[in-house]
């Protein structure tokens, strides 16, 4: 039973026999039965954390339940806290962390708002591959649909909508543009429509996304991972202003700026 480096180093001296099996569970269903106080939340989270940084499940293939708010807004608080003490890179507002009827009508009211959509799908999932001279890009559509006048694509993401002004966004709409240029390349055409849906609200109108697909906004993307990839051939990583907190907290390689002291 393996429990990643990153967790042994800062945790394993900290737990007991029980909380070492718990966090170190891989295959099959595990039932823990133990009173308040005992760690159950902590080894719950731990064991999210192993099953992530070992590569064993994707953050969108983890749900954490728990009875109460308070205990899903405590859960929510510590992954994100363990994500940080471990620079653990993925995407975890992919993770669904709730209670479990708010995540079962999260469910219900997703399926039962987007059932009508079903024929329209045209492929789940779809692995994507943009193939330059000096480097290669991949990434996976969530969902890729038949609209009336040419393919949509739609990108979901749990978490609740964003201000218009977040951060967030402006990384997400590189994602699709990268999405739309893998299209454009295999398919010979943009697709018509491009989307993200935040699972965490309750209505359709609010979780819908529309991003304008146009093609200079595809172009310029492309010309953006063009240059990310000239400087990383050139080495130049350099920080010249270290970005705001919640950005680091996504970044994939925070760990080097930690590393060397930049943040």
């Amino acid at each position: 039973m393996l429990i990643a480096p990153e967790l042994s180093h800062r945790y394993l001296n900290y737990l007991n026999e029980a909380q070492h099996s718990i966090v170190s569970h891989k295959e099959g269903p595990l039932l823990v039965i133990a009173g308040p106080g005992s760690g159950k939340t902590r080894s719950l989270t731990l064991l999210a954390m192993n099953l992530l940084l070992c590569g064993d499940a994707r953050p969108s293939e983890l749900v954490l339940c728990t009875f109460t708010e308070k205990a899903a807004y405590e859960m929510q608080d510590r992954i994100g806290h363990l994500a940080s003490d471990v620079d653990y890179t993925g995407d975890l507002s992919q993770l669904r962390i709730g209670t479990i009827h708010g995540i079962c009508n999260q469910l219900i009211s997703e399926h039962l708002q987007n059932y009508s959509q079903l024929d329209r799908v045209e492929a789940a999932e779809l692995n994507i591959q943009i193939e330059k001279e000096d480097y290669v890009l991949t990434g996976k559509i969530d969902l890729l649909m038949r609209g009336c006048n040419g393919l949509e694509v739609m990108d979901f993401k749990t978490g609740k909508r964003p201000d218009s002004n977040s951060w967030l966004l402006e990384l997400y709409r590189q994602q699709l543009y990268l999405y739309a240029l893998a299209l454009e390349k295999s398919k010979g055409q943009l697709p018509e429509k491009l989307f993200l849906y935040w699972t965490g609200e309750e209505r359709k109108e609010d979780a819908l996304m529309e991003i304008p697909c146009q093609s200079e906004h595809v172009e310029k993307a492309g010309c953006h991972f063009d240059d990310i990839a000239a400087r990383i051939k050139r080495r130049e990583f350099a920080v010249v202003k270290p970005p705001e907190p919640e950005v680091c907290r996504v970044c994939d390689i925070r760990h080097l700026c930690k590393k060397q002291g930049v943040i």
